[in-house]
């Protein structure tokens, strides 16, 4: 792990377990409830960090390579769900009607990068999930009309996520189902 972190940042073991560390301290804190908004929000920004710190810096040094993209809309995603799940846990109730911003923030985010994914599925066939034959233990193609298919239906329910409420529940599970198959 020590050769990815960058050669400007010092000690680079040190920050490869104080990660390993917060990553299982902010785990440990969500699941048994106890600090868990701060926890979380801790979280994504530390991730948010991670974009800015590392993954931007590969994106603007080649803007074309759609791996370094991705990455980034990726960890940025995570961020967002991190600070998404901190905007709900509120102490105080909040008025109704209303959403937090970084909520808000975090759907743009997430829709975002899940018409990115969408539209490279479809641009990029050949890097589809496969299912594996059980006679050779390998990858076999999958049916290009399924592909096309997956592709077209996710850029097109991906909108409708940062809509104001309206339809995001299902898009929603629409991706997550998507997701799962």
């Amino acid at each position: 792990m020590a050769p990815g972190v960058p050669s400007w940042i010092p000690a680079h073991l040190f920050w490869i377990y104080f990660v390993g560390v917060a990553l299982a301290a902010s785990a440990v804190s969500i699941v048994f409830k106890k600090y868990s908004r701060l926890s979380a929000t801790l979280l994504g920004t530390m991730i948010f960090l991670f974009v800015v710190l590392l993954h931007i810096r590969r994106v603007a040094a080649n803007p074309r390579d759609r791996i370094s993209w991705a990455v980034a809309l990726r960890d940025l995603s995570f961020s967002a769900a991190a600070f998404a799940f901190a905007s709900t846990q509120a102490i105080a109730s909040r008025p109704p009607n209303t959403t937090p911003i970084l909520l808000t923030i975090s759907r743009y985010v997430m829709a975002i990068t899940a018409l990115f994914f969408g539209v490279e599925h479809f641009l990029h066939p050949d890097f589809a999930p496969r299912r594996p034959s059980r006679k050779t233990h390998t990858h076999m193609d999958s049916p290009t009309p399924l592909v096309v298919l997956s592709g077209w239906r996710s850029p097109s329910r991906r909108r409708r996520l940062p809509l104001v409420n309206k339809g995001a529940r299902l898009a929603a599970t629409y991706l997550g189902v998507s997701l799962l198959l």
